[in-house]
């Protein structure tokens, strides 16, 4: 008798760990989001990594954002509608397969995101705004945020830019050129940012394939950049990356802005910056007000040395 209460007590002492087992990890929380741990328990503040159990439920506040990590299966789903959900309702949206590789990078996105919450956007202005076109550094001509020399897929590349301070208060109108080797023109794309994704699968490539790109401001026909080349990666290397980039896909939507950050996550690691570039660039565009997208881009631009890099090439064209 004395055997079966201990066993008993020591079941009860296990059934809460039991029920309180992660279920979903935070990636990124925007607004007054609330969440409970368990029924009566007191609502609290969502915060980046903040652990929802299967017992949880969480309210989504008016113009919120939740976008959550699946533990189990590595998966990533996003809570945009306004109201209050239950943990199990959740798991339902969530595809019961493994996802085996991207449950690595998500990993990553929710260290990156972690990391991102505990710093000022602002404190890092002037290297965000870089990127954007609010700041731009001193200089005669368009620098892109780029090697004279990019190994790249055939799929979207971001393209980003800096010129000369004094057209801060200017507007000014770009042109992204895209030639081949015999400098014929391929396509071309006229915007006001300082920022573009080209979309490299729509000119039908040959396997193997040479591009040059360069920005010219309409407005100020001296304001222009170099030409950047764009090389596809090796047949063997490009074989093994799309064929896991395959996976990666069908285990995350990469329409979403947090799927993005997790393909973007996975092309940075594969040393393919411009095309981790453009899956930046389209979660900020996708979700302008998540500070949180903004905080990842300006962290890996950083990262691969592109700051450095444009302020020595400034330096040196200054001279």
């Amino acid at each position: 008798m004395k055997k079966i209460l201990i066993s008993l007590f020591t079941l009860l002492l296990f059934v809460p760990v039991f029920a309180q087992t992660e279920v979903f990890r935070v990636l990124i929380t925007k607004g007054d989001n609330k969440y409970t741990a368990a029924t009566g328990s007191s609502p609290a503040g969502i915060l980046v990594g903040t652990k929802l159990p299967s017992t949880a439920s969480i309210t989504v506040a008016p113009a919120g954002y939740l976008a959550l990590a699946h533990v189990a299966s590595g998966k990533t789903i996003e809570v945009k509608t306004a109201g209050t959900y239950t943990i199990s309702k959740l798991v339902e949206q969530v595809s019961v397969q493994n996802a085996s590789v991207s449950s690595k990078y998500m990993n990553y996105v929710t260290g990156q995101m972690a990391s991102g919450g505990n710093q000022d956007l602002n404190a890092n202005r002037q290297k965000y705004m870089s990127v954007t076109g609010s700041v731009e550094r001193g200089g005669d001509s368009i620098l892109l945020y780029a090697e004279k020399k990019n190994y790249v897929l055939s799929e979207k590349v971001g393209i980003a830019w800096s010129v000369n301070k004094q057209y801060k208060t200017k507007e000014v109108t770009y042109v992204v050129r895209v030639k081949d080797i015999y400098d014929d023109m391929i396509d071309s794309l006229v915007t006001s940012d300082t920022s573009a994704v080209l979309d490299l699968s729509k000119y039908k490539l040959e396997k193997e394939f040479q591009l040059f790109v360069e920005v010219r401001a309409i407005q100020y026909p001296a304001l222009q950049s170099e030409n950047y080349l764009l090389v596809n990666i090796s047949p063997e290397k490009r074989a093994s990356i799309e064929s896991e980039y395959s996976k990666l896909k069908n285990e995350v939507d990469p329409s979403s802005p947090i799927g993005k950050l997790v393909c973007a996550s996975y092309l940075a690691e594969q040393g393919l910056v411009l095309n981790a570039m453009a899956n930046y660039q389209d979660a900020i565009k996708a979700q302008p007000e998540v500070s949180e997208f903004k905080q990842a881009y300006t962290d890996y631009l950083s990262q691969v040395g592109m700051f450095s890099m444009l302020e020595t090439l400034r330096k040196g064209k200054k001279k």
